[in-house]
């Protein structure tokens, strides 16, 4: 049965004192590791980011899009209350002057009236 190097007593301590000498040599697998857990975690956080980015956006384009139909909508009804209140701004207008002109016609049919009664006709 063949033992593994670092099986053999005292092999640690050499390895470490090579390791403290030599860093450059001895890399560990650790950093290398957690550098690439770093970057995948970075990456990820990276691509979390750009999507709520990218969905926040697409909600905004949305949210504008319909409040500007709805702006439309909204602008379209008060054009369409202001023709209506001309409208009836000039009926109302038209009736006032047929009311005035049959008020008119009344008071001059009653003056007459009254002047003919207090004044009886020339013979």
């Amino acid at each position: 049965m063949h033992k593994k190097p670092l099986d053999i007593p005292g092999s640690k301590a050499i390895v470490t004192s090579m390791k403290r000498a030599h860093p450059a040599r001895f890399r560990s697998k650790k950093g290398t590791v957690m550098e690439t857990q770093f970057a995948s975690q970075a990456q990820q956080f990276s691509q979390f980011w750009q999507k709520a980015v990218s969905d926040q956006l697409e909600f905004i384009e949305s949210f504008y899009e319909q409040l500007g139909k709805v702006q439309s909508n909204g602008l379209a009804q008060v054009n369409t209350n202001i023709d209506e209140g001309t409208r009836l701004a000039k009926q109302s207008i038209s009736q006032a002057e047929q009311l005035v002109a049959q008020w008119r016609k009344l008071v001059l049919e009653t003056a007459r009236r009254a002047h003919e009664a207090i004044a009886p006709p020339k013979a």
